[in-house]
């Protein structure tokens, strides 16, 4: 395993990484690069990075007013604002910045406006030397809160710290193994703090407890957690967890469900476990209450790194999940961890007294060599990095309520749209030659997408222009482009211009006639719109390689355009 250090790691290669890297975050330089691909959008769709670059960039966040915040997995947090960024949180030396470990997660209060508050999720270099390899193989992670200055917005008061969890090794996040360590923040609807972690465990191998005997020295985990992966069914780890705080104290909510009367206890802080590598997690809008005593958040989609087969999108709808690691993987039993034996927490006690749940399936999976065994078919995966619901204004259908998603090692992004009940409508293509997607957030002004574009070290805001656009004065009063792309893969579209205000429908058949997919009728104004084929069937799942018909009509006019649907791109 290769640690990371300079601005513009090496590109990992997708088939053989999985097991070395179970992030997304840190890059292996021991494999050959792919060949790069330009970042490819929907029509009427354009990416632009801030104009400078970061040392291997984790997560961002916004404030309030549109500025945005990005963390730096060497353990810097940068605000952004104006075109100019300041450093507002320097940490390196506390900040253990090895394999998939650092600065990983960061939070902005939803009060910040009034309590200036900041949260910052991190693996600990336990003697805080600066020295990386010194306390390489074993280590703990921790939850630190701050209060931007009162009088400088561009910097932390280092004296309102505050350890959320993770004070001392032991009350912190145990991390045996370079990977899958802590993960992600997201705020409930009820003002509580989300916190997901990994189990801290191997990859290389099946984990059950033993491998990291510097992990359990005196003064550090306690022993009780040498269990390996295991960790993520032991309600009393915080491993292979989501867990719900007070971000006023870092203590577990009563209204937890395996609040043991102790809100310091491990269990207290559970929401949902059996999870291996949380790495980023969205609450969908519009779901929970506001009062933290109701026990609901919120439905919380969770994007989980997978092991040796599957990647996974998994739902928290209801407190007290688990999702089966390690015991499962994906839709299936994992390979060697159903016949392991751990000192307590094996696969046989899953429903019993002391691990009380049974395993909730996945929603979304991604099968690692068979696209045609993922979960809707057609999409490969290798290191999902879960994603955000655009719930703001700018984006048209199909984009707008959809959870956007990314895969750090197939460079994709993709559109996630569910239903009331959390259940798939589509998957669609949105954007391919991503750079390395590892976090998204949604500007609260203007509404678009940004994400982390690990590759590139570079931070990029998504932008539709279609929709503003008003016919070009030598426009006809009524035109429908030729579809673009054409052929396609994936998602394409056409322009429409519009005189006046019409009823339009929109559909596409095949070459027999038959209805394959369709639109909503809508009601639109004069101008320009775009009209976009998701590239689906009737079913949902990918159209088949062919010649197919987009049928528009608008205002008494009928238009047809032939689309050729080519073979998925090999992987």
């Amino acid at each position: 395993m290769a640690i990371i250090s300079a601005p513009n790691p090496v590109r990992a290669r997708a088939t053989s990484v999985k097991r070395a890297m179970v992030l997304g975050v840190a890059v292996a330089a021991l494999w050959a690069a792919p060949p790069a691909h330009a970042l490819q959008l929907p029509p009427g769709f354009v990416a632009e990075s801030l104009p400078f670059t970061f040392d291997v960039p984790t997560d961002i966040a916004f404030l309030p007013g549109g500025a945005l915040l990005v963390a730096e997995k060497g353990g810097i947090v940068y605000v952004v604002r104006g075109g100019q960024r300041w450093p507002m949180w320097v940490h390196e030396e506390e900040t253990l910045n090895t394999d998939d470990r650092g600065l990983l997660g960061i939070a902005v209060d939803p009060n910040f406006a009034v309590n200036r508050r900041l949260y910052f999720l991190l693996t600990v270099d336990p003697d805080s030397d600066g020295v990386e390899l010194d306390n390489y193989d074993d280590a703990f992670a921790r939850l630190v809160r701050y209060e931007v200055s009162a009088t400088d917005s561009n910097h932390v008061d280092e004296s309102t710290r505050k350890v959320l969890i993770g004070t001392t090794w032991p009350e912190g996040f145990p991390s045996g193994s370079g990977n899958h360590s802590i993960a992600d923040l997201v705020w409930g609807a009820d003002g509580s703090l989300l916190v997901s972690a990994g189990d801290g465990a191997h990859f290389e191998q099946a984990d059950a407890g033993g491998l990291d005997p510097g992990l359990f020295e005196p003064g550090r985990t306690p022993v009780a957690e040498d269990i390996g992966a295991f960790r993520a069914q032991d309600l009393a780890s915080l491993d292979g967890k989501v867990l719900r705080v007070d971000p006023a104290t870092g203590l577990g909510y009563p209204s937890n469900p395996y609040f043991d009367g102790n809100p310091a206890s491990n269990r207290s802080r559970v929401w949902a476990y059996g999870l291996r590598n949380p790495f980023r997690m969205a609450r969908k809008p519009g779901t929970g209450l506001p009062d933290p005593a109701s026990g609901n958040p919120g439905t919380i989609y969770v994007g989980d790194v997978g092991w040796n087969t599957w990647e996974e999108v998994d739902v928290i709808r209801s407190p007290g999940a688990s999702f089966g690691w390690p015991c499962f993987e994906g839709p299936a039993a994992s390979a060697g961890y159903p016949s392991a034996t751990p000192s307590h927490h094996g696969c046989a006690t899953i429903g019993s007294p002391e691990n009380p749940a049974t395993a909730t399936g996945p929603l979304v999976t991604f099968h690692h060599q068979q696209a045609g065994l993922s979960s809707p078919p057609g999409t490969l995966g290798s290191v999902i990095a879960g994603g955000v619901f655009h719930d703001g204004p700018g984006y048209p259908q199909p984009w707008q309520g959809g959870y956007f998603l990314g895969d750090y090692i197939r460079d994709w992004i993709k559109v996630l749209k569910t239903d009331g009940g959390d259940h798939v409508v589509s998957l669609l293509d949105f954007a391919t030659g991503a750079d390395g997607p590892v976090s998204f957030a949604t500007d609260p002004v203007s509404g678009d997408l940004y994400y982390v574009a690990i590759y590139a070290g570079e931070v990029r805001r998504i932008r539709y222009t279609g929709v503003a656009d008003a016919p070009t004065p030598d426009a006809a009063p009524l035109a429908l482009s030729a579809p673009a792309p054409n052929p396609t893969r994936g998602v394409t579209g056409m322009s429409l211009d519009l005189s006046s205000p019409a009823r339009v429908r929109f559909a596409v058949f095949d070459l027999g006639g038959r209805s394959l997919w369709r639109a909503p009728d809508r009601d639109l104004p004069a101008g320009r719109h775009v009209l976009l084929w998701p590239g689906l069937g009737p079913d949902g799942s990918r159209a088949e390689p062919g010649i197919y018909l987009a049928r528009v009509e608008a205002d008494g006019r009928v238009w047809t355009r032939r689309i050729a649907v080519l073979p998925a791109a090999a992987p």
